[in-house]
């Protein structure tokens, strides 16, 4: 092979890996207002509040708050429910909040913008994704803040890809490039589609233009893409055998940042633990959670009175045998005869109150977090100390055994 073909050969590699990269972050979606009526487009564009074609729209049962996941929006289209068809007509151009009438006429949804929190849980899944309660923990844990550089490893569905996007996201203007950037790692080119695809779905692909998509294995990524140096202020694995990548994940990974891992079992936890342990990897372990959410049921409720509107009231040592001494004993007691039938004043319904847990709604266990801490040892001032006693020259092996120690005290 001649130089020339070698140079076409790395160049065209290069390029690959160039639009790989920016495949992301630059990728051009159509404009989802071309080819409807020109007032329509226009109302659109002045209120971006409103729903427009290609929008996912959560519509909720009027009665029993059951909630639905409706999209993309495209005129002409219907979706079919169990009160009746909904066009998406019918939504395109509503504002949120607004009633939706089925074809029967009834006015059976209310429809909103979808939180994060609503697409994750209705959105389509070609894997189990990483829930809610566990995303906004990782997030806790990670101490992110915008403009922040993330490593994740296990794209999965793409759920802590949204959140981890949201949490880095900066508000600048357009024509800036983003700041923060999760880089994220699949394996499998599958699931990297379906993550790229719920990436541009949700909010209108707000989110995209900070995420960053690879597709291969975590240590290979790391090396072509990040050959060197510590890029990433904090790092999550979500992989079934974290430990193999951890030489690769760590050096990149800045002093004092933190990893997070999760993992489903126990005994992925202490295989971690104790691979960290005696690899000597410069990480410490803080805290290791299980989360758990219970929903309770907080709710008003009418108490039904049991009291009947007529009682009688019974004698149990004698009985009155001749009605003429009930009219007696009600003369001499000044009350109401002991066999006589008493009416009581009307009880108005009590308001009470219903709480207690949903246990048919809680969600179990997940998985375990592992968190760590970067804790390479700052030698500098160290070595300070031997060049002022000059004995830098004489005392090198000292000096080696000092640099190659950067395992946590």
């Amino acid at each position: 092979m001649n130089t020339f073909a070698l140079l076409g050969r790395s160049y065209r590699v290069l390029a690959s890996r160039v639009t790989r990269y920016f495949s992301t972050i630059h990728e051009e979606r159509p404009d989802p207002l071309v080819g409807i009526p020109p007032s329509l487009s226009e109302k659109l564009r002045k209120d971006p509040t409103l729903f427009r074609p290609s929008d996912f729209v959560i519509i909720r049962e009027n009665q029993k708050g059951r909630r639905s996941l409706v999209g993309p929006l495209t005129p002409g289209a219907t979706r079919d429910t169990a009160h009746g068809k909904v066009a998406h007509n019918d939504i395109i151009g509503k504002m949120p909040r607004s009633g939706i009438k089925t074809h029967r006429g009834t006015v059976a949804f209310t429809a909103h913008h979808p939180t994060l929190d609503e697409y994750i849980l209705n959105a389509p899944r070609i894997c189990t994704p990483i829930y809610p309660k566990d995303a906004a923990m990782i997030i806790s844990f990670l101490d992110l803040h915008p403009g922040s550089q993330i490593l994740e490893a296990g794209t999965g569905n793409g759920a802590l890809t949204l959140y981890l996007a949201r949490a880095i996201a900066s508000h600048a203007s357009d024509s800036s490039p983003p700041s923060g950037q999760v880089h994220t790692i699949e394996l499998r080119a599958d699931h990297a589609a379906a993550a790229r695809r719920h990436l541009l779905k949700f909010h209108r692909g707000a989110y995209a233009p900070h995420v960053c998509s690879h597709v291969g294995a975590c240590d290979k990524v790391l090396r072509e893409h990040y050959p060197s140096g510590t890029p990433f202020d904090a790092a999550v694995l979500d992989m079934p055998e974290p430990w193999e990548s951890l030489k690769a994940v760590v050096p990149r990974l800045k002093n004092d940042g933190f990893l997070v891992c999760y993992l489903p079992n126990m005994t992925q936890v202490l295989d971690l633990v104790r691979y960290v342990r005696f690899e000597r990897i410069p990480v410490a372990m803080e805290q290791c959670v299980d989360v758990e959410l219970k929903e309770w049921d907080v709710r008003a409720t009418v108490v039904r009175s049991r009291t009947k509107t007529t009682q009688e009231v019974k004698v149990k040592e004698f009985q009155v045998e001749e009605d003429g001494e009930d009219e007696e004993d009600e003369k001499e007691s000044g009350g109401p005869a002991l066999n006589a039938v008493v009416a009581p004043a009307e009880v108005e319904p009590a308001l009470a109150w219903v709480c207690r847990p949903k246990n048919y709604n809680v969600h179990g266990h997940t998985a375990f977090l592992v968190k760590f801490r970067k804790c390479e040892r700052v030698i500098e001032e160290e070595i300070e100390k031997i060049v002022t006693r000059d004995i830098l020259q004489e005392d090198e092996p000292h000096l080696d055994s000092l640099l190659n120690d950067n395992v946590c005290r």
